[in-house]
C-alpha cells in the first residue's frame, strides 16, 4: 500500500525568495539588515543635476516658458516628439535651438513650403562621376532635434 503522507514528508522543502517591494520612503520596520537585492536603488542625482543645469541655461534666454521647457525636457528623456503650437513671437524656434545647444546635439530646421519634396526632408542618393560610386547625402531629418516650421503648408506627398 502506498502512503501519501510519507511522500510529502520525504520531499525537501525549498524556500522561495520573498520579492516584496517596500515603500521606498519609509525605513524598514524590523531590525534585520536589508540586503541589496531586496530593495531597488537608483541614484538619480547625476540626472537631476544635468536637468537643473540645462533648465538654468535655457532660462537665461527664455523667460516665462518654464512649463514648455519642462515638457521639452520630459520629451527628450522619453524619446518622444513634441508639437509646440503658439502665436508668433513666443520663442518656439529659439527654444529648440537652445535645447540642442544645451544637450550638445545636432539641430536642423525644415521650412515646409508647398513645393517641398520628400527628398528635401530625407535626403538624396547622388552618383559621383569621379569615384563611380553612389553617396547618400543625408537630409535634415537625420538630426537629433528637428524643427519643422509651418507644417500646415506641407503637401500630402511629403
Amino acid at each position: 500500500m502506498h502512503d501519501e503522507t510519507n511522500d510529502q514528508e520525504n520531499k525537501p522543502e525549498y524556500s522561495q525568495p520573498k520579492f516584496v517591494r517596500p515603500d521606498l520612503n519609509t525605513p524598514p520596520v524590523d531590525s534585520t539588515p536589508v540586503r541589496s537585492w531586496d530593495r531597488p536603488t537608483l541614484n538619480l542625482r547625476k540626472v537631476t543635476d544635468v536637468v537643473d543645469k540645462i533648465k538654468a541655461e535655457v532660462s537665461k534666454v527664455i523667460i516665462g516658458q518654464t512649463e514648455m521647457v519642462d515638457l521639452l525636457m520630459a520629451a527628450m528623456f522619453t524619446g518622444g516628439h513634441v508639437l509646440v503650437e503658439g502665436v508668433p513671437g513666443i520663442a518656439k524656434t529659439l527654444t529648440s535651438k537652445l535645447m540642442a545647444q544645451a544637450f550638445h546635439v545636432d539641430y536642423s530646421r525644415i521650412q515646409f513650403t508647398p513645393d517641398l519634396m520628400p527628398t528635401d526632408v530625407v535626403g538624396t542618393t547622388m552618383y559621383n562621376l569621379k569615384t563611380s560610386e553612389f553617396t547618400f547625402n543625408k537630409g535634415p531629418i537625420f538630426s537629433n532635434i528637428v524643427l519643422i516650421d509651418e507644417i500646415n503648408r506641407a503637401p500630402a506627398k511629403t
